[in-house]
């Protein structure tokens, strides 16, 4: 049985992470796509990420984007 702290096992192998700690992101629009790859480009250990969105959190983007009551009228680059 494989231990489930070990879920990313089958990754580690495909970019060292050596490797992946010299890497750096550009996302661009931190919507409901980017915000994801943004978290998941996180999650697996990209240092470096540029998030590049003008635009604002509203009430419109909290269901479907993420985001929190706290976050409305803040950049979503930084919410």
């Amino acid at each position: 049985m494989q231990n489930l702290n070990d879920r990313d096992i089958r990754q580690c192998d495909i970019i060292p992470p050596a490797k992946l700690a010299q890497y750096r992101a550009t996302v661009i629009g931190t919507g409901s796509i980017g915000r994801q790859v943004a978290l998941q480009l996180a999650s697996i250990g990209v240092p470096s990420l540029q998030l590049i969105d003008p635009d604002v959190v509203s009430v419109e983007n909290l269901a479907c984007q993420g985001f929190f009551e706290d976050d409305l009228a803040r950049a979503k680059v930084h919410a």
